[in-house]
Formats: C-alpha cells, structure tokens, sequence
C-alpha cells in the first residue's frame, strides 16, 4: 500500500510552532485521523516549523523499504542575516514516536528558506530514490542522489550538488516541485519545476513550468530545461 506523510509546521508543544509530521499507513481512506498516525515526527526548536514540507521517497538506502524525508524552514536558528533551513532523512520502516535529532541524516543549507521537497524516482539509474528539494525565496532547485543520503550525519547542501538556478530574480523557481516518472522512455525519472513569476514572451507574472529530463544532466539555469510550459494569462 501507499503511505502518506503530513506535515503540520505551525503545531505547538511546550514552545511555539517547533512543527510535527505525521506519518498514514496505508492503505489510505477518507475516514483516517492523525490521532491514528503509525509514526509522528516532532520538530524541538521554537518557530523551527517542521513540516513545511513532507514527502515519501523511493528506496534511498537499498533496503527495500521507502524512506521519509520533512522540511523545516529553521526560523529559530541563527546565521548570519539569515535562517537556515534543513531537511531531516528517516530511513523506513518508521513508527512511533521521533524527533528530528533520531534522523539519520540532516541536510543544511543557508539558502533554505521557503524550502520543498518532493519524490524524484530513480534519476540516475542506481537503483536508489533521489529527492528534488528547492527554495523558491532564492529561485533554486537540487537534485540529490540516493547514493549521497547513504550515510547518516549532517551534510551542506551548497557543498552536496550544484542548484538549478531560475531564469530570473525573483521568479519563485522551486514554488512546487514534483518527480513525473519516465516521461521520455530512457529509463531515468525526470522532474519538473514551477516558477509562478518569471516574465516570458507572453508577458509579466504568467507562469511556467520547467521539465527537465534526466537523461542530460541537470542544467546549471532554468534557461536549458527541455521543456517550457507557460500559463496563459496574466495572474
């Protein structure tokens, strides 16, 4: 069966908007509650809002079992004139009760803010998930292989892979993300990346999808995806 993850950033506990995710078993029905939740995550650090983004991930460890990667925005920690955001891997199987310090692995980066993070299938062919994170405040997207979350510890994004970078400042590149499977028959899942204000040919602030194949590579600018869909009308 599919399970589910759901993020609540803005849940509180002893402090303010720590965050949980909670994990559903499926198979997934209309009548399911969060008091049933198989596995819940909570966030410790005030207005660290855990959750923001939640997602299952293929098989990244090669253990025959899907993993669990939440977002937090890391509000409450301190860099210099900035936040630093951070996504938290747990290897499945998860239940019961977790906090983000029982994460196997922590990925950290001061260019995490209004951070995603969604399934990438198997990009490169290894047999392993790979995740697609992004933060739309900066226009940046990344693709992080399985084969680079196999170890457990802290990693820094910046020095992990190289971002996508939006076509222009300020276009909210990264403000939803998705894996679309095979699309072009190679054998190599490719991704899709949203930017909900770029200007384009047809105007100001239409929008426009940006699909990438995984087969070329990942281009350092949204400007070489191989596909651009664009919305048509101004919003």
């Amino acid at each position: 069966f599919v399970d589910l993850v759901i993020g609540a950033p803005q849940a509180d506990s002893t402090l303010w908007e720590v965050g949980e995710a909670y994990v559903l078993y499926g198979p997934i029905t209309a009548s399911m509650s969060l008091a049933g939740a198989g596995a819940i995550i909570s966030g410790t650090e005030e207005y660290g809002t855990l959750g923001y983004g939640a997602a299952t991930l293929s098989d990244v460890h090669g253990d025959g079992n899907d993993d669990i990667v939440v977002a937090t925005h890391g509000w409450g920690q301190s860099f210099p004139s900035h936040s630093i955001g951070a996504y938290y891997l747990f290897a499945g199987p998860t239940t019961g009760s977790w906090s983000v310090g029982s994460a196997r692995l922590s990925i950290e980066s001061e260019y995490l803010e209004d951070n995603w993070v969604a399934d990438a299938g198997d990009t490169d062919g290894d047999g392993l998930g790979d995740v697609i994170l992004s933060s739309h405040d900066y226009s940046m997207a990344w693709i992080v292989s399985g084969a680079d979350m196999a170890g457990s510890g802290t990693l820094d994004l910046t020095d992990l892979v190289e971002p996508i970078i939006g076509e222009q400042e300020g276009d909210l590149f990264g403000y939803v993300i998705d894996g679309l499977g095979d699309i072009d028959s190679d054998g190599l899942d490719d991704v899709a990346v949203s930017a909900p204000s770029p200007d384009t040919d047809a105007g100001s602030s239409f929008g426009a999808v940006y699909v990438f194949p995984a087969g070329e590579g990942w281009p350092s600018s949204a400007e070489d995806a191989r596909g651009q869909i664009v919305g048509a009308r101004d919003v």
